[in-house]
């Protein structure tokens, strides 16, 4: 094997130093070597993956390397006698065939080197995913940590390439669950793409400047729909369609991309004979569902997401970080869970009341109460044995299987390293008293200049608010926004324009004190202006620079 490998890199042209050029050796030395495998060797790497019985067969047809990428699932099926034998010959036909010599190299601060696969080097390649250059990361928390210059560009490609790296460690420790690459592939795609509907300054856009205009939709708008929506445009808009379906991405898949980044809920899964009757995602079955949690879970917020961004943004603020991800990945795995709710304190209510209503009928005013102190004496220790075991039987009978991403016994202490590095950095960083000063006077900046700054759309010109609904519009949006409005010369900006410059000549709101108010969505001006005065008893309501419309808005 070593020699025909030699002989073929030795074929290729070298320099007048005789060295082979770089991307000629990666091509001879991984790109299509396995055409030149006779039986012998194509058993042989049979044997080594641990399928023997497989490789027997192979010995007996006289197959080599050549026949490997003609093999479909059907004759697949035709060489295995057991479905894990299936799932791993399938695993070791995509290993071995697929072309890696495409794949681009990118060296980060964070993870080293990331290896991306062609088609996320299609999707980065585009102005509507290079337009995540030009967002900060942190938005305006910038102006308070000079190091926090990092952008929504980079965190993408971190996501995608640790997102990758989780899922190929289920596919390496349990071939069980019959992950293929094209399954990889998704994932790392929704990790690249998850991100690409933020708008100016990050979470200031949704979080704070589309509510301000309290726009009638359906569900307020988020950068996850975003997100999804921006996702579509970039395919159509960069033809890219037959680069998915070069690389086997159907419709169904791109469902199953967009899904993995806006979910409003986890998935739906119940008691059921028909296994998929309550699973409500079309893009994967149900005995997939924990990859839906990879990029974005929703079920406990352990996801690769916030394992990106609390290691960059660590780096970047120069705040500690204690939690170690690689270490989560290696103590991982894919367990199948029973969702088990036992109905019984239902089921005992129900036999007590039948017994006292009995007790009414039979019994006069006088003795009502001794016998009702009976039955309940009689109810609790035989009946409510009695009904808690027969309801758990049932319950658990039909409880369905439910696949989730579980960590190691030992990784608790890893795991709460993960939410208390998220705590310190909210505290520290995103909830720092002059960062959100200074985004609620950029808000105010920019709601003052959306119907005077205007962007191109599909058929029309978009206000900055307007562009939510129109992709082609939102993509021309950055934190540039700021200098477009700083350089006008148009007289209806000067509000804005004022505001900041008093941002930039570091002339601040001043903070007059601060309140934690218990966790209500309903709150009124009135509550809020209650909880303002009660905090600034002593000072008159003119010291008091903050806007309630914005507080509840």
């Amino acid at each position: 094997m070593a020699e025909k490998q030699s002989l073929a890199i030795s074929s290729v042209k070298t320099d007048v130093d005789g060295n082979v050029p770089p991307a000629k050796r990666i091509c001879m030395s991984r790109d299509k070597y396995w055409l030149q495998w006779d039986t012998d060797d194509v058993v042989e790497r049979l044997n080594e993956a641990e399928l023997r019985d497989v490789a027997k067969v192979f010995k007996e047809k006289d197959y080599v390397g050549a026949t490997l990428a003609k093999l479909q699932d059907k004759n697949v099926k035709d060489l295995c006698t057991t479905s894990l034998e299936i799932k791993q010959l399938q695993r070791f036909i995509e290993d071995v065939t697929k072309d890696t010599s495409q794949h681009k190299v990118v060296n980060d601060p964070i993870h080293g080197h990331i290896k991306l696969h062609p088609l996320c080097v299609a999707i980065i390649d585009t102005p509507e995913f290079q337009r995540l250059r030009s967002i900060k990361q942190l938005g305006n928390g910038y102006f308070v940590y000079p190091g926090a210059s990092h952008n929504r560009f980079e965190h993408s490609l971190g996501v995608c390439h640790i997102a990758g790296k989780l899922v190929r460690a289920f596919q390496d420790r349990q071939p069980e669950l019959g992950i293929t690459n094209k399954d990889v592939l998704c994932v790392e795609i929704a990790g690249l793409c998850h991100d690409l509907g933020h708008g100016p300054f990050s979470h200031l856009f949704d979080g704070m400047f589309i509510p301000a205009f309290k726009i009638k939709r359906d569900k307020p708008w988020t950068h996850e729909e975003g997100s999804t929506l921006m996702f579509d445009h970039l395919v159509k808009e960069n033809q890219l369609e037959p680069e998915f379906d070069k690389y086997g991405l159907t419709d169904k898949d791109l469902v199953f991309i967009k899904a993995q980044i806006d979910r409003t809920s986890e998935p739906e899964i119940t008691g059921s004979s028909t296994p998929d009757q309550y699973w409500t995602l079309n893009g994967r079955p149900k005995e997939k569902s924990y990859l839906y949690e990879v990029v974005s879970n929703k079920r406990n917020g352990i996801d690769v997401d916030k394992w990106d961004y609390f290691a960059r943004d660590c780096h970047m603020l120069g705040i500690r970080n204690n939690f170690d991800h690689n270490r989560c990945i290696e103590f991982s795995r894919v367990i199948s869970v029973k969702k088990e709710v036992i109905p019984v304190q239902k089921e005992v209510i129900s036999v007590k009341k039948e017994l006292n209503s009995e007790a009414e009928e039979e019994v006069n005013s006088e003795t009502k109460e001794e016998v009702n102190s009976e039955a309940k004496e009689e109810v609790k220790p035989e009946a409510e044995e009695e009904v808690n075991s027969e309801a758990e039987e049932e319950v658990n009978s039909e409880a369905e299987e439910e696949f989730q991403i579980c960590y190691r016994d030992k990784e608790v202490g890893n795991l709460y390293e993960m939410f208390h590095t998220r705590r310190t950095l909210h505290s520290r960083a995103y909830q720092h008293k002059t960062t959100k000063i200074i985004e609620t006077m950029v808000t105010e900046a920019l709601v003052e200049a959306n119907d005077f700054i205007e962007f191109t759309g599909k058929d029309e010109e978009k206000s900055m608010s307007g562009s939510i609904e129109d992709m082609k519009a939102f993509s021309q949006m950055t934190d540039d926004v700021l200098n477009l409005i700083l350089n006008s010369k148009d007289a209806r900006l000067e509000k804005s324009q004022e505001i900041l410059k008093k941002v930039l000549k570091r002339d601040l709101y001043k903070l007059v004190g601060q309140k934690k108010i218990p966790e209500k969505k309903d709150y009124t001006e009135q509550m809020i202006r209650g909880a303002i005065e009660e905090m600034d008893k002593d000072k008159p309501k003119e010291h008091v620079s903050i806007k309630l419309s914005k507080l509840i808005g």
